[in-house]
């Protein structure tokens, strides 16, 4: 999830706080610097990226696993490429499964007055069932949680992006979903954001909220 913190960061051009990220995970702080980078017509360029290579390399920004890069580019994307947006995502599901230390150290390069949605999203979370025995079970719940706050979800919507174009998450795999709102007819701008996991025995767990 640090992984995908910083995909989602960076995918969002919040290279800064990406950076600072690293530096507070690998207990760095001089890698939060923006790199000098040379210029191309400097005679020791190649000499000098290499040093700099050297310096910022981190396991949590080289070698990425795919799932945490699709996973951080996703939350950007689907957050608008707001960068504060996909780290309060990325930090409600860690903070869901018991993470809060490493939620904290993510949340923590994105400034108090930008990062605001995170509590209404775990306050949200007391309102649905959040383990649920069957995947449909889950996406049910979700959308019970839409009806509940006063939206509604057209057939062809579910039928499209639940029915037709996802799938029952295997274990330790997130199906997310997106679907469109509407309030009395009328198209909304928000969307309820679904992620379902797989887990081993135990179900699968609800993560959702309208954004």
């Amino acid at each position: 999830m640090a992984q995908a913190a910083y995909e989602a960061l960076t995918d969002s051009n919040f290279h800064s706080e990406a950076r600072e990220l690293i530096a507070k995970l690998e207990g760095k702080p001089e890698l939060a610097e923006k790199p000098d980078y040379p210029s191309m017509k400097d005679p020791k360029f190649r000499e000098k990226m290499d040093a700099i290579r050297t310096k910022y390399a981190s396991e949590y920004s080289d070698d990425v696993e795919d799932d945490a890069r699709d996973l951080g580019i996703a939350a950007s994307q689907e957050s608008g490429w707001s960068g504060d947006d996909a780290v309060d995502g990325i930090a409600f599901t860690l903070r869901m499964n018991g993470y809060h230390k490493l939620a904290d150290t993510i949340q923590s390069v994105i400034k108090e007055n930008k990062s605001t949605k995170l509590t209404s999203m775990l306050k949200e979370a007391s309102e649905y069932p959040v383990y649920n025995k069957t995947y449909t079970a889950a996406i049910e719940a979700a959308r019970a949680y839409a009806l509940k706050k006063g939206y509604e979800i057209e057939d062809d919507e579910m039928f499209t992006k639940v029915a037709m174009n996802s799938k029952r998450p295997s274990v330790g795999k997130t199906t997310r979903v997106s679907l469109e709102l509407m309030r009395n007819g009328k198209p909304q701008k928000k969307m309820l954001h679904i992620q379902v996991y797989g887990m081993d025995r135990y179900g699968y767990e609800l993560n959702t909220y309208i954004n």
